[in-house]
Parts: structure tokens; C-alpha cells; sequence
């Protein structure tokens, strides 16, 4: 073996920071999500995406699975919004919550 496949193999694929919460490419910008998020607020309320009932009403502690994320330009100043998914009373729900209302369990 050379030492042009050493030095070869001992670089990642993408040369991005483990620290990085976000990278830039081809003038598309891509976010680190966690795979869970945990309320920190009491009596978080927020409907669902998938249609179904009216909005639900959370306490902080509350553990959820995050599917995705967005920015919502329109009304939260460009704050980052997770969607989660979570169930009840036997039917899965897809919602999504404020990053201020949570935080990241990574």
C-alpha cells in the first residue's frame, strides 16, 4: 500500500466540521438534525400536518421523533421548525414544533 491511499483513507468523504450544524453546497445550504427533540416549554400547542384533529396540548419532557425540518419564514422570522411524529389513542400523528419550544437530543 502507498502512502497516497494511507493519507487517502484516513480523510471523510465531505470535509465538514463534526461541530457543524449546517453546510453549504452547490449554493444549497443542508442542517444537522437531531433524531429527537424534548419540550422544554409548558403547554405547547401545535395542530397537526397531517390534517385529523384539532391542536394537541403538550407539557415540557415530552419526547419526539423528528422526521425533518424547515424554516417558517412567514410568521417566525425564520426560525427552524421540526416536524415530529407521535401517536395517540392508537392513530399516528406528523406535526411540527418551534425550535424554541425544544430542545435537540442528539
Amino acid at each position: 500500500m502507498t502512502v497516497d491511499h494511507l493519507i487517502f483513507n484516513k480523510l471523510k468523504w465531505f470535509n465538514v466540521a463534526d461541530n457543524a450544524d449546517s453546510v453549504k453546497a452547490n449554493g444549497r445550504s443542508f442542517y444537522a438534525l437531531p433524531s429527537k427533540i424534548k419540550l422544554t416549554n409548558d403547554g405547547v400547542t401545535f395542530g397537526t400536518i397531517n390534517g385529523g384533529d384539532p391542536p394537541h396540548h403538550f407539557d415540557s419532557g415530552q419526547v419526539f421523533d423528528v422526521l425533518g425540518a424547515y424554516k417558517n419564514t412567514y410568521n417566525e422570522q425564520g426560525k427552524k421548525r421540526y416536524i415530529v411524529s407521535y401517536s395517540d389513542s392508537n392513530l399516528n400523528y406528523i406535526s411540527s414544533v418551534s425550535e424554541s419550544d425544544c430542545t435537540p437530543i442528539w
